[in-house]
């Protein structure tokens, strides 16, 4: 079963570099969408590479030439990671075909280690490739498949889990983190502790949604602070989870300065604070910021599967004023905007929802507020504002960013 990626219908190759490296989570569809990138508009063979095999990525080691071949074709590698070596004849290449004034067949590579690829690739590619990030499926692309948002609690945006109903994904999951997460990410990056960041993870995974504090977080885990922060880097670079940072000029003293801290997959934050379906969870504390998780997850889906110039921030200050997020826009027509966000739940929770009186004087143009809940359809609300469900959160701000 293929899931159409909003990647795939937004990425323009007229305006990408030579080689275009995708970075994201195992399973999480990144060789699937290579190969119908790489064959778009190929008009001759594809090159394919993949260097999970033992004998291709030890030949690549040695004689990475061999392995790309005499012919400039298109081509895909996969997992390049494994044999970096090859990303110092690519440069070769692209150098040569460019003195010559050849054209250069597109090339793309895939990644899910991003601190070992972005390390290799920054050495040899500078100038010469364009970073992109594929996360687990979005909730629009789920419905675009005829999948609810409830399923991202359960299942999260794991193709696999949604293209074959009859898996576990209680066990999918767990495996999931104990390979990608604690084994790929964690262990290359030399993290000796393996039991204490087990612990980590499972209090991370509690305080989704909400302000960091690494030196509690430490305390409990039984490492310092500063080594929260260095695995919390670590899992930032390898797209498991992202900060919000707080939204703050020099100006204005009264905001929080801490940062939200989110995991990218509201699927794993769920199994990580140990449930295993959905009913008794959507009546727990936990589903508020779990929802928020979700909210923020799409968004970064939309900023980086659909290539929009977007910024996250949260607003939060010491007087008590709250608002979720508050998204920087880039528009076609109207230059950059600022977008108001609020996760709401529950349609009834969405109509007491305002912006703060502080954000309308700290930033302009302001856009009227977006409030998002997990279902429902798409209504005006008291004040200016408009409800959109989760999976349609992506929509609304595609239109915002093209209308004039």
């Amino acid at each position: 079963m293929w899931f159409e990626r909003d990647f795939e219908r937004f990425f323009v190759a007229a305006r990408a570099l030579p080689v275009r490296i995708l970075i994201g989570p195992r399973q999480s569809g990144k060789t699937s969408l290579g190969h119908r990138l790489v064959s778009a508009g190929a008009t001759g063979p594809v090159l394919d590479i993949a260097l999970d095999d033992t004998q291709t990525r030890s030949l690549a080691e040695r004689e990475p030439s061999v392995v790309l071949g005499p012919d400039a074709r298109p081509m895909l590698i996969d997992e390049i990671q494994q044999a970096p070596g090859l990303l110092g004849e690519l440069k070769l290449r692209i150098d040569a075909a460019r003195r010559a004034g050849r054209p250069i067949p597109p090339v793309w590579v895939t990644g899910s280690n991003a601190t070992q690829l972005d390390r290799a690739a920054k050495e040899s590619l500078s100038g010469r490739a364009n970073y992109f990030h594929l996360h687990t499926l979005s909730a629009a692309e789920l419905d675009r498949a005829g999948i609810g948002p409830r399923e991202l609690f359960t299942r999260g945006g794991w193709p696999e889990l949604h293209a074959n109903r009859a898996l576990d994904p209680v066990r999918y999951l767990d495996d999931h983190v104990r390979t990608f997460i604690e084994k790929d990410v964690a262990a290359t990056a030399g993290v000796a502790k393996l039991r204490a960041f087990r612990t980590f993870l499972g209090l991370l995974a509690a305080r989704t949604g909400q302000l960091l504090n690494a030196s509690d977080i430490g305390q409990q885990a039984g490492v310092k602070g500063a080594t929260v922060s260095e695995w919390i880097t670590l899992l930032e670079e390898n797209n498991v989870l992202a900060l919000a940072r707080p939204y703050a000029t020099n100006l204005n003293k009264r905001l929080v300065k801490a940062p939200k801290v989110y995991l990218l997959d509201v699927g794993v934050a769920v199994r990580l604070q140990g449930w295993r379906s959905l009913e008794p969870l959507l009546v727990s504390p936990q589903i508020g910021p779990l929802f928020e998780t979700a909210v923020f997850a799409e968004l970064v889906r939309c900023r980086d599967h659909r290539l929009l110039g977007m910024e996250v921030f949260l607003w939060r200050t010491r007087d008590g004023e709250e608002l979720d997020f508050l998204v920087r826009l880039e528009t076609v027509h109207r230059g950059p905007v600022w977008v108001p966000i609020e996760a709401k739940l529950g349609t009834q929770a969405a109509l007491t929802a305002v912006v703060p009186a502080g954000v309308g004087k700290a930033v302009t143009p302001l856009d009227p507020l977006l409030v998002v809940t997990l279902e429902g359809p798409r209504r005006a609300l008291p004040g200016g504002a408009t409800q959109v469900s989760l999976p349609h959160l992506a929509d609304e701000l595609t239109a915002r960013a093209t209308s004039r």
